[in-house]
């Protein structure tokens, strides 16, 4: 399947990054929700800290697609969590603005966000 997808994708797998967007092979992947693609490129050591045109990396399309398994493979190779694309949105906004709500409960259980409702001890 892999095969047919580079056979395909062609110009995805270039080295360079997409000119007009500045993306790269992991953006399209990521945006295609390929993940035997992203697999490959991430064992053939694909950045995943590289910010397109908009600010946004590869975590940050994970978020927008709603690919929760591709977005944990970005995480356990190194992706920023907190980045933040040029409006200054991070990836838990943008799993918000689109409804991705696995997304967004992997990040409030992440950062341990559930107990937001109890009041702060005064010390």
């Amino acid at each position: 399947m892999l095969k047919g997808w580079m056979e395909s994708s062609g110009k995805v797998l270039e080295s360079k990054p997409d000119i007009w967007l500045k993306r790269t092979a992991l953006h399209f992947a990521v945006a295609g929700n390929h993940l035997s693609a992203v697999d490959f490129l991430l064992h053939h050591k694909a950045r995943v800290d590289i910010a397109d045109k908009h600010g946004l990396t590869p975590i940050h399309l994970a978020a927008w697609s709603g690919n929760l398994d591709i977005m944990l493979i970005l995480i356990k190779a190194g992706a920023d969590q907190k980045a933040k694309n040029q409006e200054g949105r991070n990836v838990l906004h943008i799993a918000a603005q689109h409804n991705n709500v696995r997304i967004v409960d992997y990040f409030i259980q992440d950062l341990h966000l559930l107990d937001l409702n109890t009041r702060d001890e005064v010390l």
